[in-house]
């Protein structure tokens, strides 16, 4: 039992970063914050809280290699830029591609600048990521022992280390599809 019980600690603690949305290619996107979840932003030189007023959204587009996220009247600009709940845990939020997509996520967010596009991921506990993904790969009225086989496959392929030079993972067909938690 005490040997069950060190393996599952650190799984429960474990993080990996997804890369999402990015099969829309897109120089901007809109974060759409809860004033129930506000945000910190964070540049890396400059921070601010935005989703404190109801619905308050986050516009986020480039300018050569920069990154300029507006907010209400607050803009900044910089390389790079994190997205996480004011307490410095997970925060619910949408990111949406304007006009053609938005999802929910839990975590946090980071977004840099790739090859004339923004790359967007979201760090997020695993057991986060493994309940996403095999509610994106199996029908709601899966078996109950079909769910519980592809979390663990699901889990397994997500343990097994780093598939992308920006993140451990992308949100498609490639690694795993994953949708909202």
């Amino acid at each position: 039992l005490l040997v069950a019980l060190s393996c599952a600690a650190p799984l429960a603690a474990q993080r990996v970063h997804i890369a999402v949305l990015g099969l829309f290619h897109s120089s901007q996107f809109v974060l759409e914050v809860s004033p129930s979840s506000p945000l910190l932003v964070d540049s890396g030189r400059q921070q601010f809280v935005a989703g404190i007023d109801a619905g308050q959204s986050i516009a986020i587009g480039r300018s050569g290699r920069k990154i300029i996220v507006r907010a209400g009247a607050m803009q900044i600009e910089g390389e790079r830029f994190t997205f996480h709940a004011r307490q410095g845990g997970e925060a619910d939020f949408v990111l949406a591609v304007p006009g053609k997509l938005r999802r929910r996520y839990r975590g946090s967010l980071i977004v840099t600048v790739g090859q004339g596009e923004l790359v967007t991921v979201v760090d997020m506990e695993l057991e986060t990521a493994v309940a996403s993904v095999v509610a994106s790969e199996l029908p709601g009225d899966a078996p109950l022992e079909t769910m519980k086989a592809q979390a663990v496959v699901s889990r397994g392929y997500l343990v097994s280390g780093h598939h992308h030079a920006y993140a451990d993972f992308c949100d498609t067909t490639h690694c795993q599809f994953l949708r909202e938690p």
